[in-house]
Formats: structure tokens, sequence, C-alpha cells
């Protein structure tokens, strides 16, 4: 694929409802434990052959307001209809704000999220 892109949004009623997580539990251990399968069902469905949780939450060192990263890489003929699709799912499964990016898009800045990569 030869363009890159990353589909974010943010608005106050997209914040993170609390009650939809488990308080004793971490957001990561939350999205990574119940949610890891409907993920990846998602991703496939979108033309992601994988995609990773990255950023705060994959460090554990969210908060309230902070969205949820993921990292994704592409089929050759996914679209920015596969990738705002996969958007808007990541978004109504977690009920919260998410971004859903590129690995082509890493540059020296991002480069490091590759490390703390979570693979779903």
């Amino acid at each position: 694929m030869s363009w890159v892109y990353c589909v974010t949004y943010r608005h106050d009623d997209q914040r993170r409802k609390a009650d939809r997580y488990d308080g004793d539990m971490s957001r990561r251990d939350e999205i990574l434990g119940r949610h890891r399968d409907a993920i990846r069902r998602a991703a496939q469905r979108r033309k992601a052959t994988s995609i990773a949780l990255v950023g705060s939450v994959a460090q554990d060192t969210d908060d309230a307001a902070s969205d949820v990263d993921f990292l994704c890489e592409w089929e050759d003929d996914a679209d920015l209809v596969d990738i705002a699709g996969l958007w808007n799912d990541l978004r109504e499964l977690l009920g919260c704000p998410v971004d859903v990016c590129s690995a082509e898009m890493l540059d020296g800045r991002y480069l490091s999220m590759r490390d703390h990569a979570i693979r779903i």
C-alpha cells in the first residue's frame, strides 16, 4: 500500500464509560482478556493482517481521558472504507475513543511504539 493513514476522532460524548471496565483490572488487561477475540475478528473482516495494542494503554500508563491506540498492517487491497470500518468497529466494541494507525506511517518520533506493542 503506497499511502499512510491514521483514523482518529475525539468528542466529549465518546469518552470511555467507566462502567464498561472492571475497576480491579487495568484497561489493558480488560481489552486483552475480554475483547481480544472480537478485536481479531474485526481486524480480519476489515483486511488488517496484524493488529497490536500500542500507546499508553499498552504500557499501562493510561488515565480516564486516554484513547486506545492500535497499530495495524493491511492487505494490499485494503482501502479507506476498511480502515474507517475497523476504527468504528473498535470504537463501538470498546465504548471509548480509539486511534487506528498504519505501521507504515511511523517515523522516527513514533518508532518506539513498536517496542511496547502487544500483538492481538
